[in-house]
């Protein structure tokens, strides 16, 4: 279920058609490749989670390894370090002056549609909010070309924070990777860009995951 920002009408994103989302990753020091095979390496290693382990065990075990995946496929890349901040677990490209976050997110997740408007599937603490504010100060890294528009290439405004954002719906894995404009009490309050990408639809043997939206965690700074 969406969860609404407080006092606060979503912006109009800018969503990248497909035809242009793997120039837009590139830019981005990244490939839809990568992203995909961390999401599926989450959802493989939730689908081991059985009825006996606690009920939150698919959803975390989905992040954790999403989160691990993602960064040794984009370190092994180049450019790329982890950071563990606050241990909150994300990956920092200092060249391209962005920071990519993992989380689940809300069904709407992945869609194209411009008026599509996905959410945290649960709320951000404190260290989310925290970094967000942090990276306001990086300037826009040069030369992402994020305008979905051919000849784009120099007036994107890409630095900053990214998440790769993730929704199990019990047949499919849907993901994109999105820049949001603000958080607010712990929900994304809207969109600068979103970059949907295909759905994941896995074996039989992967599709018994125990959970249906695949939540995660966050960190609270001590």
């Amino acid at each position: 279920m969406t969860i609404p920002a407080q006092g606060h009408e979503p912006a109009v994103p800018k969503v990248v058609p497909p035809e242009r989302a793997d120039a837009s990753l590139a830019d981005l020091g990244v490939s839809a490749a990568d992203l995909s095979a961390a999401v599926e390496r989450g959802q493989i290693a939730a689908s081991n989670v059985t009825r006996f382990h606690p009920v939150t065990a698919a959803g975390l075990v989905r992040w954790i390894e999403t989160v691990g995946a993602l960064r040794e496929l984009l370190v092994r890349r180049g450019g790329w370090e982890p950071s563990d901040v606050e241990n909150r677990p994300v990956l920092r490209h200092p060249g391209l002056g962005l920071e990519i976050a993992v989380t689940g997110g809300t069904s709407q997740t992945g869609s194209p549609r411009t008026d599509a408007h996905p959410q945290a599937a649960r709320r951000k603490g404190r260290a989310t909010q925290q970094a967000f504010r942090n990276q306001l100060t990086l300037f826009p890294a040069p030369g992402l070309d994020l305008s979905g528009s051919p000849g784009a290439r120099g007036r994107g405004t890409g630095g900053g924070s990214w998440f790769l954002l993730y929704h199990w719906d019990g047949e499919e894995v849907r993901m994109e990777l999105s820049q949001p404009t603000g958080c607010i009490d712990g929900q994304f309050d809207g969109w600068i860009t979103r970059i949907p990408l295909p759905a994941w639809v896995p074996e039989q043997d992967y599709r018994k995951a125990q959970d249906v939206g695949g939540e995660d965690v966050d960190f609270e700074i001590a």
